[in-house]
């Protein structure tokens, strides 16, 4: 399989996060952050730049004034933008906030005061601005629009040096590495078992404060409940897993989870995703909350859940599609005081080392909380954008 998604794919896997933006909603008090609702509007504003080549957003006239809008969507974007200042002033990290503050500062910044910056983003682009720097007498004024030119021509550029492309690269590095690993762990499986029952939940708490506090916390719960599935008879005897961790902006730090089950041992696909889910409130003492993909599922047909037969090609295919749209996750947002350490945002269960050929008696293998294989100690969060 080659490590992209088919378009027809995206739009059901997206339709399923609506809802569970929408559920979360329902049932937690996610903090609210508008620094953080800002981190994702500057990086959303970065990607279609950078994804439609845009160089510029007006067209000037003779008269230095604005005569046409070139993109109305990314026009939309800018003008939601509140305060850069606050994004200076963030507690989180991320490379793309990172060039955007770089290119206001050279492009923007000397033209707007502070207190007037809101309304510098929501006029339209033929607002006066004047530059406040001594050297210019009488003082320079350019219209916005100039400014806002100036600005994407200034990110292109950044966009495309080496600093922010090897990041990039660096990016998709792991994504790659984080397919391949979740693959290898799929066909092993697939080799000894006859029938997999697949589940996918996904694990987030309520009333996060996006922290360094919230994150720990959640890591811990997860730890708990992969070692529950050793000893605890309310939770069906697992194979293997694979789990994502990712920040957003609706769900906070939350998790993606795959469980495999011998599928001829077990075949109530939504009965035991929502007894792990019920665990998962047990551990975390009612403030989890878990979305079971399974209850639904009839309206996700390609989203390869339930019971798949070894020989279930279309399955797979499906599975492999799921598989590669949570590993390309490639935003990052991390806490300025995490900046740097080694936080692992994806992990398989331990591989079995030999599979038994098809058609013979089927062993389950072992599994642990560790990836002993080949540690994934990505340092940062992917965002789920």
């Amino acid at each position: 399989m080659t490590f992209e998604i088919d378009q027809s794919y995206i739009s059901i896997l997206q339709e399923q996060s609506v809802i569970q933006d929408k559920i979360i909603k329902d049932k937690a008090v996610i903090v609210s952050s508008p620094v953080i609702e800002l981190n994702f509007l500057i990086i959303r504003i970065i990607e279609y730049i950078r994804n439609n080549f845009i160089q510029s957003l007006y067209k000037i006239g003779a008269n230095g004034l604005v005569t046409n809008t070139l993109d109305r969507h990314l026009d939309c974007l800018l003008k939601s933008i509140t305060s850069i200042e606050a994004l200076e002033n963030s507690r989180y990290y991320c490379a793309e906030v990172e060039i955007f503050i770089r290119a206001y500062r050279h492009v923007i910044q000397s033209y707007i005061d502070s207190y007037d910056e809101r309304h510098f983003w929501e006029s339209g682009p033929n607002l006066q601005c004047i530059h406040d720097g001594d050297e210019c007498i009488p003082p320079e004024i350019v219209r916005k629009g100039v400014l806002i030119n100036k600005l994407i021509s200034k990110l292109d550029e950044l966009i495309n040096n080496e600093p922010y492309k090897q990041i990039t690269r660096n990016r998709a590095d792991k994504s790659k590495h984080q397919y391949k690993r979740g693959t290898k762990l799929i066909k092993r499986l697939r080799e000894i078992h006859s029938k997999l029952l697949v589940l996918r939940i996904d694990f987030s708490l309520k009333g996060q404060e996006f922290n360094a506090t919230s994150l720990e916390e959640i890591r811990e719960y997860l730890s708990k409940l992969l070692k529950r599935f050793h000893f605890d008879t309310a939770l069906p005897e697992i194979v293997g897993y694979i789990w994502k961790l990712e920040f957003g902006e609706q769900k906070g730090y939350h998790y993606h989870c795959i469980f495999f089950l011998d599928g001829n041992k077990y075949q109530k696909d939504a009965y035991y995703a929502d007894q792990i889910g019920r665990v998962w409130q047990q551990i975390t003492e009612e403030k989890g909350i878990y979305f079971n993909c399974h209850r639904d599922k009839f309206k996700y047909r390609h989203l390869a859940i339930g019971m798949a037969r070894h020989d279930d090609q279309e399955f797979f295919d499906n599975l492999d599609q799921v598989l590669i749209y949570i590993c390309k996750q490639d935003q990052f947002l991390i806490e300025n005081s995490l900046n740097g350490e080694d936080i692992r945002t994806f992990q398989t269960s331990v591989i079995p080392k030999e599979a038994k050929p098809l058609g013979r008696p089927r062993n389950t293998p072992t599994y642990s909380e560790t990836n002993d294989d080949n540690p994934q100690t990505d340092s940062s969060l992917e965002i789920d954008a």
